[in-house]
């Protein structure tokens, strides 16, 4: 969960580059990017989604207001827009995006999030654990 929110908030305020340093693990707290075999742990599944997500992108990341709780920024990527968003606190909120424009969401891991109908909008369940949300622009 910090890999994404560290890097989006440092790209949010123009920051050119960030370290990972802990490549072999297990790392302070299993942040490690390989266990002590080197194999690929879940910090290292979070930064190849990551970096899948918003290789493309155009400049840095703008924050998106989603109302009270909900930290968003998204990244311009062509006619699309990856939006990584979260609940601030260990909670679930919900958000709402218009189905029109509603491509597809998924979880740090590349995972499926679903999304609900209502009405003319799409409601996507955010937690504390970071996903990606891909609308058209």
């Amino acid at each position: 969960m910090y890999l994404v929110r560290a890097f989006t908030r440092a790209f949010s305020e123009h920051v050119q580059a960030i370290t990972w340093f802990t490549i072999n693990g297990p790392g302070w707290r299993y942040s490690g990017l390989t266990d002590a075999n080197y194999n690929p742990t879940p910090a290292y599944r979070a930064f190849q989604v990551f970096s899948s997500q918003i290789t493309g992108a155009i400049g840095s990341p703008t924050p998106i207001d989603y109302g009270n709780g909900v930290e968003a920024y998204a990244y311009n990527k062509g006619d699309r827009q990856i939006q990584a968003v979260w609940a601030k606190q260990d909670q679930t909120l919900a958000i709402s995006i218009p189905q029109a424009s509603f491509v597809a969401a998924v979880d740090r891991y590349g995972n499926p999030v679903s999304a609900i109908p209502n009405g003319t909008d799409y409601v996507v369940l955010v937690r504390f654990d970071p996903i990606y949300v891909t609308v058209l622009q």
